[in-house]
């Protein structure tokens, strides 16, 4: 299942270099009879989901800052002495 105690150490690692290279991953540990391939295919739309939308607002909000900051020359910046 995890590796054949009687053959090589290259021999097993060879075998899940090329098992991984054909895209098996194999069988999950925690969740046994589940391939890993499956459960990564259930988890892909949730992270796309949240990595597009955290690049939107990130780039929305820092637009707005930039815009803001950039109207005016010296208006983020710290002054160091008051006028």
């Amino acid at each position: 299942m995890y590796g054949d105690p009687d053959t090589n150490i290259f021999v097993q690692f060879w075998n899940y270099i090329s098992q991984l290279a054909q895209g098996d991953f194999g069988k999950s540990i925690m969740y046994y009879p589940m391939e890993v391939t499956e459960l990564v295919g259930k988890a892909i739309p949730w992270t796309l989901w949240l990595s597009i939308g955290s690049i939107i607002i990130g780039w929305i909000i820092g637009t707005v800052l930039g815009a803001r900051l950039g109207w005016k020359p010296g208006a983020g910046s710290i002054r160091s002495s008051p006028r």
